[in-house]
């Protein structure tokens, strides 16, 4: 039998309100000199803060005959994806810090929902070549909120930018605010050249070794309450959107880029392969006349070319077998 699951909690009206506002990363310049693209000016690093998001009451529940969510808009967006695709990648699941309700609560949905993945802790058995890791963490941030960590090594191999970006979009779609995507967590090393970073790697892809092709991201959640169903119903959505754009990328796009010292914006147009003008207006800069900070975290402006990181496409995950409770 050919069923789907809905894996979205999205209501009309919040809808409509999100749709008003313009996604962007939030993030509050605490301290740190600018660096000036067109010059090239380093004078000092970044500290980001201000995380904050709502608690948005998103309701829990498994539905397994609806497939999509009427918003009243024509000509809607929709990514449809097998239950086998998802499966098809190599998903590790790792809890840092969580609590075990939580983190078992996250993980016997997806088991519910069919997600076929590997259930680990403490980053132990996650360097694997050709894996997706998905790292979830309660610790990290300390007030309400969420965040996901990107790579802090511009030269990682993987897909890690775009899963990333999957799960930031598939939380979004079930409501979830996410208050950024960061290169790496907060903290100081100093660089070969004797620069001190405020943005070092995650302990997730420090275990990972960088000859591995592996694709991997942290969601940092803060004290806001968010069900475990919901979040893993959040995952489910990323993974799909994850499979959307492995199935359609064009070629590979560097989507995330995080500034290194001594950086002028002809490298940046280089690693994007566009213009100073849409990197400015896409990342917000155009207020900040053309500077940004060591450690910023850029977007490609490619990203807004694919379907699979709009939130206004609705992700359908098709099941073909129906598991019997």
């Amino acid at each position: 039998m050919d069923n789907k699951i809905r894996i979205d909690y999205l209501d009309k009206e919040r809808f409509r309100k999100k749709q008003q506002r313009k996604m962007q990363v939030r993030r509050r310049l605490v301290g740190g000199l600018a660096i000036g693209l067109s010059f090239g000016i380093l004078a000092g690093s970044l500290l980001n803060g201000g995380l904050h998001s709502e608690d948005k009451n998103v309701e829990t529940g498994m539905e397994t005959e609806v497939t999509s969510t009427d918003i009243g808009m024509e000509d809607e967006k929709a990514i449809d994806v097998d239950l086998e695709d998802i499966n098809h990648l190599d998903i590790i699941v790792n809890d840092h810090d969580c609590s075990d309700n939580f983190f078992n609560g996250v993980c016997e949905q997806l088991e519910t929902d069919g997600i076929t993945f590997t259930k680990t802790a403490g980053n132990d058995n996650i360097d694997v070549n050709g894996a997706v890791v998905v790292t979830l963490d309660q610790q990290y941030l300390s007030g309400p909120g969420m965040v996901i960590f990107s790579p802090n090594n511009n030269e990682r191999k993987g897909d890690s930018d775009a899963l990333a970006l999957a799960m930031e979009t598939g939380f979004d779609a079930n409501g979830i605010s996410v208050d950024g995507i960061f290169s790496g967590k907060i903290g100081y090393r100093e660089t070969d050249f004797g620069e001190v970073q405020s943005r070092v790697p995650t302990s997730s892809e420090e275990a990972i070794s960088e000859d591995n092709d592996t694709s991997f991201t942290t969601l940092a959640f803060g004290t806001t309450s968010i069900s475990p169903e919901v979040v893993a119903k959040s995952i489910e959505n990323g993974l799909a959107r994850y499979v959307n754009y492995e199935d359609n990328k064009a070629f590979n796009d560097d989507l995330i880029y995080r500034v290194e010292g001594g950086d002028i914006m002809p490298d940046v147009e280089k690693v994007f392969g566009c213009s100073q003008e849409r990197i400015e207006a896409y990342n917000d800069l155009i207020d900040k006349n053309g500077y940004v900070y060591m450690n910023d975290t850029l977007r490609n402006p490619h990203i807004g070319s694919y379907d699979a990181f709009d939130n206004e496409a609705e992700v359908n995950l098709k099941i073909e077998t129906t598991k019997s409770y």
